[in-house]
């Protein structure tokens, strides 16, 4: 399982904390994983979606498996349009000028 926690107070209730299976998710609106192995074995390669709700901001990256909490890493989420709390909001004329 994977829990993902951003903020000095993480709660479920303010999008701030999350956990969710490593098999993805089956909704749209929810963080998710892939996951795929090489063909030694040896490694896994996991990609992560963020939600549409989820905030900008420093996010902490653990696996729990069976109680055995691993620390993965830190990641920045920098941009989030679809978040209905997200400050930074680009309107289109100065993406593209962010763009080119």
């Amino acid at each position: 399982m994977f829990i993902i926690e951003t903020g000095p107070l993480t709660r479920r209730e303010s999008d701030t904390k999350v956990t969710f299976n490593s098999q993805g998710s089956t909704v749209d609106t929810e963080w998710s994983t892939t996951a795929t192995e090489d063909a030694s074995g040896s490694t896994v390669t996991v990609s992560i979606s963020s939600s549409p709700k989820a905030p900008i901001g420093l996010y902490t990256l653990t696996l729990d498996q069976l109680g055995q909490k691993t620390s993965l890493g830190q990641f920045i989420l920098l941009f989030n349009a679809w978040c209905p709390r997200e400050f930074v909001k680009l309107s289109l004329i100065n993406l593209l000028r962010f763009i080119s």
